[in-house]
């Protein structure tokens, strides 16, 4: 279960995680350790008060969101403004490696731009900085400390 003191979080609570509107700022690929790494700004919760619909405000903090053991990695985006937006994550189709003790899923990041897709054994998901809340759910790269894939 995810609670609002979490910093980290694993493939075990992707049942009560969600990604929606979540920013990607940067994709890296570590092929000797078959991991890739998104560097994105996670909505830890969002606060839309009921008696003022349209305003709502956002806990957002920058993240590293790693998965490992990855394989055909497939990147279907197309962005007229350089951003990728996540819209959900899908996690399906899982596979045990032959010769390993490596169950492996097929992730799919559906994303408004278009799809990024791949086979993975799971993933953690890193909070780099405190949640802040904003009227956005994009933080600037200031307010994010620019590019990062750090884990903790």
């Amino acid at each position: 279960m995810m609670t609002s003191e979490q910093t980290s979080w694993t493939d075990a609570d992707f049942e009560n995680m969600g990604w929606h509107d979540v920013q990607i700022h940067a994709v890296g690929w570590i092929p000797e350790r078959y991991e890739l790494c998104f560097d994105i700004d996670y909505i830890v919760e969002w606060l839309c008060p009921a008696d003022r619909p349209g305003e709502a405000k956002f806990r957002l903090a920058p993240a590293t969101l790693l998965f490992s053991h990855v394989s055909d990695v497939r990147f279907q985006t197309r962005s007229s403004q350089g951003a990728i937006s996540i819209t959900e994550v899908q996690r399906q189709d899982r596979e045990l490696i032959q010769g390993a003790e490596i169950a492996t899923w097929m992730w799919t990041l559906i994303c408004d731009e278009g799809k990024i897709s791949f086979r993975a054994g799971g993933f953690t998901q890193y909070l780099r900085r405190s949640p802040v809340m904003i009227d956005s759910q994009t933080l600037t790269s200031d307010e994010r400390g620019g590019l990062d894939f750090g884990r903790q």
